[in-house]
C-alpha cells in the first residue's frame, strides 16, 4: 500500500500534546526577554548607565589616569576634586583652545567643557562663538554699508566691496 499522504493542518489535532503548551511558554520566555532587553537598551544607548557613573567615581582613585570605553571611542578618564573628566580629543575641539576636558557627570552626554585646570569654558570664550560673533559684525558692517550707500552718503561701494572681499577670505580660510 502506498503510504498515507502527512495530515493537513486543519486536521491537527485540537488537544495539543504536553509538549506543545511548553514550547508556547518558551516562546512568551523568549518574548518577554526581548521586551526587557530592548528596553534595557534604549535606556542605556549612550553605553553608560547611572549604576556605571557612580562605579566609576567609587573606583577611580583622585588624580588616577584611566581608559574609558563609551559609544564605540577611547578615552582618557581622570578623577579632580571629585569629579570625572575625559580628555576633550574630539575634532570638534579642535578650534577650541581652552577646552581640554569635559566634565562627566550625566549619562546623556549633556557635558560642560573645561580647562587645562577644570575650570568651566563660559560659551561666550569659545572659538565657535567668537567666530558667530565676528560673522555676525560683518553682516552688521555690510548691512550699515549697503544703507549708507542706498542713501547716496559716501564711497561706501569701496568698502562694502572690501568687507566683501573679507568675507570671502575669511570663509576660505575657515574651509
Amino acid at each position: 500500500p502506498p503510504p498515507s499522504p502527512p495530515p493537513s493542518p486543519a486536521a491537527a489535532d485540537p488537544f495539543p500534546s504536553p509538549a506543545q503548551p511548553a514550547l508556547r511558554r518558551s516562546d512568551s520566555m523568549a518574548v518577554r526577554e526581548a521586551l526587557l532587553l530592548t528596553e534595557w537598551l534604549n535606556g542605556s544607548a549612550s553605553q553608560l548607565s547611572y549604576h556605571g557613573l557612580v562605579q566609576l567615581h567609587a573606583s577611580l582613585a583622585e588624580a588616577e589616569l584611566a581608559v574609558f570605553f563609551r559609544n564605540n571611542h577611547f578615552a582618557t578618564i581622570t578623577k579632580h576634586g571629585g569629579e570625572l573628566y575625559l580628555l576633550a580629543t574630539d575634532v570638534g575641539f579642535a578650534r577650541e583652545p581652552l577646552v581640554v576636558w569635559e566634565r562627566l557627570n550625566q549619562i546623556d552626554g549633556d557635558s560642560t567643557l573645561c580647562t587645562s585646570e577644570f575650570e568651566r569654558v563660559e560659551e561666550s570664550l569659545t572659538t565657535t562663538a567668537t567666530e558667530e560673533a565676528a560673522a555676525a559684525a560683518i553682516a552688521a558692517d555690510i548691512a550699515e554699508a549697503e544703507a549708507r550707500e542706498a542713501a547716496g552718503l559716501g564711497p561706501a561701494q569701496d568698502e562694502a566691496s572690501d568687507m566683501a572681499l573679507a568675507i570671502q577670505l575669511q570663509r576660505e580660510e575657515e574651509e
